[in-house]
């Protein structure tokens, strides 16, 4: 039986390596997709993050109930309920994310306009 640890560490894991290989390659729009997929997969390790364990009777077992977002029911007492920093902290990722593609993107649409893609930068 595969733990569900397991699972979500290597759903964190496999696209932080994919993004940076791709951040090590020479061409930029290789560059600009690794950029993405490490923002992505640092956004879904803040959410993981953000999971807490609440079950009492089994404390080496990790995540063996995903927790609920703060707002479902708000009569409960805070167990089970996933924490709103990591949430807002992905929100303002995702909205930085989009500013930097854009960058990236219009610096990349001036390299081909030019005639510099794929030529070194020395």
């Amino acid at each position: 039986m595969l733990y569900l640890g397991v699972l979500l560490s290597l759903g964190v894991c496999v696209p932080m390596a994919v993004g940076v290989f791709l951040l090590l390659s020479s061409q930029t729009w290789r560059k600009i997709i690794g950029v993405l997929v490490l923002g992505n997969a640092t956004n879904v390790f803040l959410v993981l993050g953000g999971f807490r364990h609440y079950d009492t009777r089994e404390p080496n077992v990790v995540l063996t109930k995903l927790s609920r977002a703060p707002f479902v029911n708000l009569n409960t007492v805070d167990t089970g309920l996933s924490d709103p920093l990591s949430q807002a902290l992905v929100l303002t990722a995702i909205v930085i994310g989009f500013a930097v593609l854009a960058i990236m993107l219009a610096y990349w649409l001036e390299e081909i306009s030019e005639g510099k893609e794929g030529q070194d930068q020395t």
